[in-house]
């Protein structure tokens, strides 16, 4: 149905650009005639009358394009409305804490928005605003060092495990900031830790996430070590809580995370560890993170430049602020939304909410794209363009910049403000200029409303492209994402080539894809599989997908790729089916990993 609404849509704009293609063509070869001697010199009012009819059909084209477009925006905005806006800027930090100050530990959460001092050598500081994208725990500790160890191990291991399994062991000690802190208390909170290393291609995270077999904590000088189970230790870029990207209720985070897996390469050195155990610990002990590893990590010997670190996080370019007042004087189809006028520099990335200021205070506006409650005859709503930024000759890059226009209703609403009305919008939004601001290396500071006793340093920043146009690319990617299904895979007389054009949705103008690359082939079977739902054994049917990767380069992060790869399944499959992805690897005699089978999620197919 939505496939021939659209069909019909584009015949339609079709006929319409033709008809004024045609009519252009037809009044320049009618004008060619036109002379007013024999010399051949053309009137020059009838020259600019075909200019102006040149200036006529090419602003009526762009109105056609400009009617697709919004028909794709309004369509977005009920689907998926962050999918298609680019990823924030993203700034890597460490936090190195006070260890006078600093004993107890802090949570930061998600969407938390933070001003930093950024201190630059010779010139005078500079004010940014942040916004956390990584609900982390700010710990009393330090990684006081680590060590890649073999068997025999000489030190407490967890019970009825076999180190035959697992012949290698990074063992990471963490120490107490001061003899105040209480590690006890330290330790019930989660530990965000960073993993990276400095050579190219695969990262050393993704070593990590494959070979691992078994974590555990162990205080020093102790006979014990606790297990801390399967999955309390796992990559940010498999939890929903850890997405970067705006996202909505309605809309499919795996998405989101494969998104963001091909376009912030610095998210998948982070990894989250829980600990569930009470562990009676001292003041000023130290304790021991244990990383056993399978064969698979030998090849960490190699790593000269392995680094662990923990009180790390991302910030992204984001933050939340009131629009300047928009006043509404009905003379205008449209009006712009200015973020500050004091700053130009800052821009909007979307608008959230709209209200309306009346002498009993403001009352919200509904936006009428995803809103069922709004009566269209005598009630205010809103939705919104976008239009490109004014070219100055100063500053070119402000052509790229797109102005966020309201669109407000002329109905019998307006009765009741038969004079205009003001209005503002809380908009969030971003600081074009920050990748002049912050480099690597900068000592930035947090203020102290913040509570947070230390600094941060730059680790890296991740530029994103700043323009949001919905272009042509966009509008046949949302169609796709509408429709594919996983049967396609079943059906297709290419799998392999089915399944990279959908992945290659995710990837961005400057992101990497050597993981797609590295498919070597895929393969789609019907299957079944038993489930146990409400105390009942039943059979299941479903698809298994075995994908081949060919890993000879080692230039792919391959285990955290599969492990996205399982979750998009899921996502993928209708919830009265299952799914089941096996991956297996051309080199080196990899083990084949076989997921286990699941249920879908998807609630249509």
């Amino acid at each position: 149905m939505i496939s021939r609404m659209l069909k019909h849509f584009e015949d339609e704009l079709a006929s319409i650009r033709y008809g004024l293609e045609g009519f252009r063509k037809r009044f320049r070869r009618e004008a060619e005639h036109i002379n007013l001697n024999d010399k051949g010199q053309e009137d020059p009012n009838v020259t600019r009358l075909i200019d102006s009819f040149a200036w006529v059909a090419a602003k009526n084209a762009m109105e056609i394009d400009a009617l697709r477009t919004r028909h794709v925006e309004e369509f977005a905005d009920i689907v998926s409305p962050n999918l298609f806006k680019s990823l924030p800027m993203v700034v890597q930090a460490h936090f190195q804490p006070n260890a006078d100050d600093f004993n107890k530990p802090v949570f930061l959460d998600k969407q938390v928005e933070v001003e930093l001092d950024v201190i630059n050598k010779g010139d005078d500081n500079t004010t940014v605003k942040l916004c956390n994208s990584l609900p982390v725990t700010f710990t009393p500790m330090t990684v006081s060092r680590f060590k890649l160890e073999q068997t025999p191990f000489q030190h407490a291991i967890p019970e009825n495990f076999d180190s035959k399994e697992a012949p290698y062991c990074l063992r990471v000690e963490l120490s107490p900031l001061s003899g105040d802190v209480d590690v006890q208390q330290a330790l019930t909170q989660p530990i965000q830790l960073h993993f990276s290393n400095e050579s190219i291609g695969r990262n050393v995270a993704d070593i990590i996430n494959q070979a691992v077999k078994k974590v555990a904590i162990c205080v020093a000088d102790d006979e014990f070590a606790y297990d801390i189970g399967e999955h309390n230790f796992h990559p940010l870029l498999a939890d929903d809580d850890f997405l970067i990207s705006p996202i909505k209720s309605n809309e499919i985070p795996v998405y989101f995370k494969l998104k963001e897996y091909f376009s912030i390469p610095a998210k998948r050195q982070f990894f989250i560890l829980k600990n569930p155990h009470k562990i009676n610990v001292a003041h000023g002990k130290s304790v021991y993170i244990d990383f056993y590893l399978n064969e698979l990590g030998a090849v960490l010997l190699e790593e000269k430049n392995l680094s662990v670190k923990i009180n790390k996080t991302l910030f992204s370019n984001l933050f939340h602020q009131s629009s300047e007042p928009v006043r509404v004087n009905y003379q205008e189809l449209s009006y712009p939304v200015i973020a500050d006028a004091s700053q130009r520099h800052i821009q909007i990335y979307s608008i959230d909410k709209v209200y309306v200021v009346t002498s009993a205070g403001q009352k919200e506006i509904p936006p009428v794209v995803g809103t069922q409650t709004v009566d269209f005859q005598s009630q205010l709503y809103w939705s919104q363009s976008n239009k490109l930024g004014h070219i100055e000759s100063a500053d070119k890059a402000a052509s790229l910049d797109e102005v966020k226009h309201l669109v407000l209703p002329i109905n019998k609403a307006t009765k009741a403000y038969p004079n205009g009305f003001t209005a503002f919008a809380e908009i969030s939004c971003y600081d074009a200029q920050l990748a002049n601001k912050i480099h690597v290396g900068n000592q930035i500071v947090v203020n102290t409303e913040e509570a947070l006793a230390g600094e941060f340093e730059v680790g890296g920043v991740t530029i994103q492209p700043s323009s949001m146009v919905t272009d042509e690319k966009n509008y046949w990617s949302l169609l796709k994402l509408m429709s594919f299904n996983l049967s396609q895979l079943l059906q297709a007389q290419d799998a392999k080539a089915t399944l990279i054009g959908f992945l290659k949705l995710f990837v961005n103008a400057n992101a990497t894809h050597q993981e797609l690359n590295s498919i070597y082939d895929v393969t789609a079977k019907k299957m079944n599989a038993p489930f146990l739902v409400e105390n009942r054994m039943i059979f299941v049917p479903g698809m298994s997908l075995t994908l081949t990767l060919d890993n000879s380069e080692l230039n792919a992060d391959f285990s955290l790729f599969a492990e996205l790869l399982n979750d998009f399944l899921a996502a993928q499959t209708p919830f009265d089916r299952c799914s089941q992805l096996t991956v297996k690897y051309t080199s080196y005699n990899w083990p084949a990993k076989r997921f286990e089978a699941q249920l879908g999620a998807r609630v249509c197919s």
